[in-house]
């Protein structure tokens, strides 16, 4: 939460798995019950191209491992 704007995170730390469509869902079905105004996954992993598609559908912001690094 900041300024008023929330955001709903699904974290997911996996060595040597990428992140499916669950943790998608998780994060957008949390985005409702919470009343957030966005939802994102944030992984060190990569994700598999079906969570990215339904991400794009749902309007959720994917972050991997790579972005991870920029982040911090």
């Amino acid at each position: 939460s900041r300024d008023a704007h929330r955001v709903a995170v699904q974290a997911k730390g996996y060595l040597n798995q990428s992140v499916g469509n669950d943790a998608v869902q998780q994060a957008h079905a949390g985005m409702g019950f919470y009343n957030c105004h966005a939802a994102a996954v944030v992984t060190n992993a990569s994700f598999t191209s079906s969570a990215r598609v339904l991400a794009e559908r749902l309007g959720c912001r994917l972050i991997d491992g790579s972005q991870v690094r920029e982040l911090i």
